[in-house]
């Protein structure tokens, strides 16, 4: 029979374009009840291949010495947490798991860090670049002009799976809820996509879940630079979450009415 075991955690993080804000989680630092220290690589060969290509063989390197350092510098302070502890390499905060097998652990641990340690990191790391609420704010606004009830239901928060979640808009009854999100010029659509993940863990507590997007008319969606809202689409898709394109505040605030009503 096996022995149960807690270990403690922390998730590493590669920003492979420094001050781009974009961050990798390339692996997971780990330390038993002994104080002994070890990682475990979470950036899988084959989509290190697709994504970075002629880069690849870099990257690696790169993650490998970021895990390395990270460790390093668990096993001389482990109360460090969810900061930059060399340039481009971060360390996410600290948790505990326990469980029978180390690679079972190692699994589980990586869902942890793709649903709620990488997310609430990025969205962390993002909060200067966009304000997601302006959105929703305006729609607000519209409803407010119309003396509808439906104004009361902004700004919900939930627990999801132990986390605290945040949702522009949910009605009581469970039938509806959704996120807002305008697509600009420079818009990190990671927070988009993050919205689409937050509302499918919703899911089974609401009929109906959805992304209400704008999109301004400077965004250039066919710009090398910038990924267009036709990804954000697909994973929407992807996640069962209804993405709703509208022109307007006004056309938001009848979308609302008409999902609610």
């Amino acid at each position: 029979m096996n022995s149960s075991f807690i270990i403690n955690w922390w998730p590493i993080y590669l920003e492979l374009i420094l001050d781009s804000g974009e961050k990798v989680c390339v692996g997971i630092c780990y330390q038993d009840s002994n104080g002994k220290v070890f990682y475990k690589s979470s950036l899988r060969k084959e989509l290190s291949e697709t994504l970075f290509r002629d880069r690849k063989d870099a990257v690696g390197n790169l993650a490998k010495h970021a895990c390395e350092y990270a460790a390093r510098l668990i096993k001389g302070s482990p109360r460090i947490s969810d900061e930059e502890i060399a340039p481009g390499i971060y360390l996410g905060d600290k948790k505990i798991v326990e469980g029978y097998d180390l690679n079972e652990m190692h699994s589980r641990v990586l869902r942890k860090v793709s649903f709620f340690s990488y997310l609430d990191f990025y969205k962390k790391a993002s909060e200067h670049i966009e304000d997601k609420k302006g959105f929703s704010e305006f729609v607000k606004d519209r409803l407010l002009e119309r003396k509808s009830n439906l104004v009361g239901l902004f700004d919900k928060q939930f627990r999801v799976l132990g986390a605290m979640k945040n949702f522009d808009f949910a009605d009581n009854n469970g039938g509806f809820a959704a996120n807002f999100y305008v697509f600009q010029k420079n818009s990190r659509i990671y927070k988009a996509e993050v919205s689409c993940l937050d509302l499918s863990m919703i899911k089974e507590h609401y009929k109906k879940v959805s992304l209400v997007v704008m999109v301004d008319f400077g965004y250039n969606s066919k710009s090398k630079r910038l990924r267009g809202y036709k990804e954000v689409e697909g994973v929407a898709n992807h996640l069962d979450v209804a993405f709703k394109v509208v022109e307007s505040t006004d056309e938001a605030a009848d979308y609302l009415q008409e999902n609610v009503a």
